[in-house]
């Protein structure tokens, strides 16, 4: 009988742990932080909008709270990293879903506005990225916005869009009162929105811009600031410091950066996202056939070159290029792909010579740094590039393959 009192009284004792525990996980209040008076929201999907918010991230006083959306950067962020001490790092899905990642988005924000509720907050948003814009400025009132930095989608982003900037003839305010978020991209909303918000606009080649496209001053008139985005200015203004915290929060290790101390000149291989399509991938593995054999460069003794290559960002299962060009050639070391290469530029290790598939990435190489450009259909980057003496006809290549469409 006192075996059964003792089981039954455990059995009790096991329930009511459980009941207290359960209360006190629903129960439980989230720390409030009323004493704090200005936080800063990062937040963007593409890979040169980011790598601007990462050197902001370092210049940033590290005990600021942070609420940081970097898609692209997701799998490399670590809770454990000192810089990101007191930031909340929103993890997305492996593949981008964008009303599950957005719902998750606007929970973090809602809640981050309720730890900090007399702060106010400096956004970093893609000027282009509607769909992200709705997500952050349907939920912080304007009262609460101290300031609003707004980027390119990619370096020159201005510069060939100009001709599908449309200036909605309302403002775009009633786009803050839909239930529903809007397509990522489309008309650019944040151009209507900059009267009601002060607003610094981060873009490439201001001044050639702003020169050739003179339409493009109405647009941006009401930006408090127009910022160029010069790499050889940033670099200037990051100490040594700063440039290994870039390296570190962007997921770059001293074995990643080895190549650069072989003491050889290093070629870099920038490769085109085309998803599973094997028709195009063997088509970039191709380029290599080419460049070796001396049809598009002549280029004699590869023994004597440190070799290079980074995957496109954009998340894949993929790892047929890689797994292809390191079989094919074994000297070839990958990058990480997730990396925005213009962090290697800042902190002191840009290739000697980048060649490969249409990037943005481009517009921060020195002309004599390209060894050759693959061009894609209709591409947009094109004109630019050799409109502002970056690049000319003798380095642009075609990729090989018919109907390209990307």
């Amino acid at each position: 009988m006192n075996r059964k009192f003792v089981i039954a009284g455990i059995v009790i004792l096991i329930v009511g742990v459980g009941f207290f525990m359960g209360y006190k996980l629903t129960h439980r209040e989230d720390p409030v932080y009323p004493e704090i008076e200005h936080a800063v929201m990062y937040a963007d999907t593409s890979s040169f909008p980011t790598f601007l918010q990462m050197v902001d991230l370092v210049k940033n006083d590290v005990n600021t709270p942070k609420l940081i959306f970097w898609y692209r950067m997701t799998s490399v962020l670590s809770q454990d990293e000192p810089l990101l001490k007191n930031a909340v790092i929103v993890k997305t899905s492996s593949s981008f879903k964008m009303q599950k990642d957005l719902k998750k988005l606007r929970r973090t924000i809602f809640k981050f506005m309720q730890t900090y509720p007399n702060a106010k907050f400096t956004l970093h948003l893609n000027k282009d990225q509607n769909a992200l814009v709705w997500a952050f400025l349907t939920l912080i009132p304007r009262e609460r916005i101290e300031h609003i930095h707004w980027y390119e989608e990619s370096f020159g982003a201005t510069s060939f869009q100009i001709g599908y900037i449309r200036l909605p003839k309302e403002h775009a305010l009633p786009i803050l009162e839909r239930k529903n978020p809007p397509p990522h991209f489309g008309i650019n909303y944040a151009l209507s929105l900059l009267p009601f918000y002060p607003s610094t606009i981060h873009m490439g080649l201001k001044d050639f811009v702003l020169e050739k496209y003179p339409e493009i001053k109405k647009a941006f008139a009401a930006a408090q600031t127009i910022d160029d985005v010069d790499y050889l200015k940033i670099a200037a203004s990051l100490t040594d410091e700063q440039k290994q915290n870039l390296l570190r929060l962007a997921g770059v290790t001293p074995q990643d950066l080895l190549p650069f101390k072989e003491g050889k000149p290093v070629l870099l291989y920038t490769l085109g996202f085309f998803a599973d399509d094997k028709q195009f991938n063997q088509a970039q593995i191709n380029i290599m056939n080419r460049l070796l054999s001396g049809e598009i460069v002549p280029l004699k003794s590869p023994e004597n070159y440190t070799w290079l290559f980074k995957e496109h960002p954009w998340l894949t299962k993929s790892t047929f290029l890689r797994d292809q060009l390191q079989k094919k050639w074994p000297f070839m070391k990958p990058l990480p792909k997730q990396i925005p290469l213009e962090i290697l530029f800042l902190t002191g290790y840009m290739p000697d010579k980048v060649f490969g598939y249409s990037s943005s990435l481009f517009f921060a190489l020195p002309p004599e740094r390209i060894l050759f450009y693959i061009q894609r259909r209709n591409d947009v980057y094109v004109p630019l590039l050799k409109q502002s003496g970056i690049l000319t006809d003798d380095k642009i290549i075609s990729l090989g393959v018919k109907h390209v469409s990307e």
